[in-house]
């Protein structure tokens, strides 16, 4: 839930700035996945790492639970009296807040590419899926979740490809 640097979706949140030059949006742009990336993993690996509960083999645990608790587990490790409530509340607010944000993307995709009137029907799909996708196994969820993400860089790669003239341009110009 906390980092999905390649993915395409930052431009759909810069697109939205006042910002009227665009290599200084794509600047800042450019700090998000650092910061993210810095904060939020790096900080959850040396935990995870200092910890030990990496090497922890519980019998009778799934891959799948082993991975969706390994975080906690170190966190409570090494923080043993709010350890596991904090990551718990990490969770729901990264959770949450992927959750609001996709679907603010989504939207902005579907009236682009659909039309405005298109906009409340999207809407209640993505509510209807969000149960789906919370009853589903947790395994498969994962396995089609990262299917479309890798799916999602296919476009913006293309993009890029397309793009790079502009974007040299236009850097050029700025930093001239």
């Amino acid at each position: 839930f906390s980092n999905e640097a390649g993915m395409g979706s930052s431009p759909i949140a810069h697109a939205t700035t006042t910002e009227t030059n665009p290599v200084k949006q794509g600047y800042l742009g450019m700090i998000d996945p650092l910061l993210d990336t810095l904060l939020v993993c790096t900080v959850t690996a040396m935990i995870i790492l200092i910890s030990g509960e990496w090497a922890v083999s519980p019998e009778g645990m799934s891959s799948g639970a082993l991975q969706g608790t390994l975080t906690a587990r170190s966190f409570a490790a090494l923080f043993p009296h709010f350890g596991e409530t904090f990551v718990a509340g990490a969770l729901f607010f990264f959770a949450f807040t992927t959750l609001m944000a996709w679907s603010v993307y989504g939207d902005r995709c579907v009236r682009f590419l659909l039309g405005d009137k298109w906009s409340v029907p999207y809407r209640m799909a993505f509510c209807i899926i969000i149960p789906v996708g919370a009853l589903t196994e947790l395994e498969f969820a994962w396995a089609f979740a990262d299917l479309f993400n890798g799916l999602m860089a296919i476009p913006n790669l293309i993009a890029l490809i397309f793009l790079a003239p502009v974007v040299f341009k236009l850097t050029s110009d700025f930093l001239a």
